[in-house]
């Protein structure tokens, strides 16, 4: 499944019922826009490597833009 920015970032900051969602799929995807967005947001190295080890640790696979991504 496929998550969008708004998702990823409610899950976090702990929003329970956003987690239990992402932690009940086991194919966790996000688009290289949502990356990008989510990572922007960081306000400084440490919120960075947060949010990287953040994605990792969810096994959220990163897709490549494509038209249906893009829409």
């Amino acid at each position: 499944m496929i998550f969008d920015t708004d998702v990823v970032i409610w899950v976090f900051r702990g929003h329970e019922g956003a987690a239990n969602l992402v932690e009940s799929i086991a194919d966790r995807q996000i688009s290289i826009i949502t990356y990008m967005e989510f990572i922007q947001g960081a306000r400084n190295r440490q919120e960075l490597k947060k949010i990287k080890d953040f994605l990792t640790d969810l096994a959220f696979q990163t897709m490549p833009l494509t038209e249906n991504i893009g829409h």
